[in-house]
């Protein structure tokens, strides 16, 4: 199933419902990418500013740091400048090509700012901002005012170096971070987050979304629907959520859900295993509607304890038994980020030990891994050490462990003599200064 693929007829509402599921450091990782290529004579040393990495921070104070960092030069040469660009709505439909902001700074130390008016860009004074470039990397400093104080933002650094061809004209080449689209910067929460109005047809009409985490552990979730003072019978509101931040997993992208109807509310969890969206009963979720708002309260642990997700939400009007109006928040193909002010501690969460072979076999080679993933971005570990403690009939043997690909594994020989003995150990993985063990036993065969 698609991103907006409807969840409603797997809830026990009975109608259809249409909606599957701060970051203070944003790290963009890209490879060089020319969007202009020409012939260069050897030895001139033509080349775009290779960006390789840029980070977004935010001050208390309300100053937006953007460091960009490049591979090919210590210090900027001539006629190389950077184009940063922003979209303060995270709407590509909108402004300049998708931004309504534009910050240059150039090889001399100069700084212009652009912002959309509507029509075009317009230069406005670049008051607060200030950049260096030095041992290859770019700083700069923009008041979030500016940017009209968004709670989040795409961003695109380019990074573009200009020549004359020898014919009167010019060559620009440049390298774009990143190569597509544009990276996604959400301040810590709390966050305020619009949507169109008079777009919902019949359907209730979310005009706005506030998120707020607690100390609790609570996070809440405002829903404006001017449009219904209070949901009646037929229409509903779902908020789907991608918890690990990856459109290839779960459902489109989705690995829980839930949905407030008919004064119910409704809680699922993707399920790898059953291929499917599983209910969740004892979720801790709530939902009320009153006052043109609705509200979810979820648990933090709902959502695997992670420190961000991207979620979006969708109401609806099932009259019929069909899915007569709805209107999608954001719209479009969008999503909007959320990163907890109070986060958890991280953990390594490891899942139930598996052989290979299913059953150890004396004289053999044997393996036991376990899937780990952080509990901070509920992604696979790719990094860290396992230590393992294997043992037959109380005698050590030797294992060697190692992460690979999301899975903490111990593999060894299993001595000749150990057929009929069980096989027990503990695997212990280390990663980030965080361990989890898990215990295994397993009979041996002949």
């Amino acid at each position: 199933m698609g991103r907006r693929q409807s969840h409603w007829k797997r809830s026990a509402y009975g109608g259809t419902l249409f909606l599957a599921g701060l970051c203070w450091f944003l790290v963009l990782a890209a490879t060089a990418f020319a969007a202009a290529s020409f012939s260069d004579p050897a030895g001139d040393n033509n080349a775009a500013p290779d960006v390789i990495g840029v980070s977004v921070t935010e001050s208390a104070e309300g100053i937006l740091t953007v460091s960009v960092v490049v591979a090919n030069y210590q210090a900027l040469p001539t006629n190389t400048w950077f184009n940063l660009w922003f979209d303060l709505d995270n709407n590509p439909r909108t402004g300049d090509d998708g931004d309504e902001a534009l910050v240059q700074f150039f090889d001399d130390g100069g700084i212009r700012f652009h912002r959309w008016v509507g029509s075009e860009l317009v230069r406005r004074p670049a008051t607060g901002m200030a950049g260096t470039f030095t041992a290859g990397a770019l700083t700069l400093t923009v008041p979030k005012a500016a940017l009209d104080t968004v709670a989040s933002f795409g961003v695109l650094a380019v990074g573009l170096r200009a020549q004359d061809d020898g014919d009167g004209g010019e060559n620009v080449a440049a390298d774009y971070a990143p190569n597509s689209g544009r990276a996604r910067y959400a301040s810590p929460g709390p966050v305020s987050v619009p949507d169109a109005s008079g777009d919902h047809d019949a359907a209730p009409d979310i005009t706005k979304v506030d998120v707020i985490d607690t100390r609790s552990g609570r996070i809440r979730f405002t829903v404006s629907t001017p449009s219904h003072a209070a949901l009646p019978p037929s229409t509903w509101i779902e908020a789907d959520f991608d918890i690990d931040r990856r459109r290839s997993t779960g459902d489109g992208g989705v690995e829980a859900y839930v949905t407030f109807g008919e004064g119910r509310v409704y809680a699922a969890r993707w399920s790898s295993d059953a291929d499917d969206f599983v209910q969740v009963r004892s979720s801790g979720v709530t939902a009320r509607s009153a006052g043109g708002v609705v509200t979810f309260d979820v648990p933090r642990r709902f959502l695997s304890d992670v420190a961000s997700f991207d979620f979006y939400l969708v109401s609806g009007d099932s009259s019929d038994d069909e899915d007569n109006a709805i209107d999608l928040a954001p719209n479009g193909n969008a999503w909007w980020k959320y990163t907890l002010t109070n986060k958890p501690a991280v953990r390594l969460v490891v899942g139930e030990p598996r052989g290979a072979p299913a059953r150890p076999i004396a004289g053999r080679r044997f393996a036991v891994s376990v899937p780990v993933v952080r509990s901070d971005t509920a992604r696979p570990l790719t990094s860290g050490s396992v230590a393992c403690d294997v043992r037959v009939a109380g005698a050590r043997v030797n294992a060697t462990g190692r992460v690979r690909s999301g899975q903490a594994s111990c593999s060894l020989t299993v001595p000749a003599d150990a057929s009929g003995a069980t096989l027990r150990g503990t695997l212990t993985v280390r990663s980030a200064g965080k361990t989890s063990s898990a215990r295994f036993a397993f009979a041996v065969r002949r």
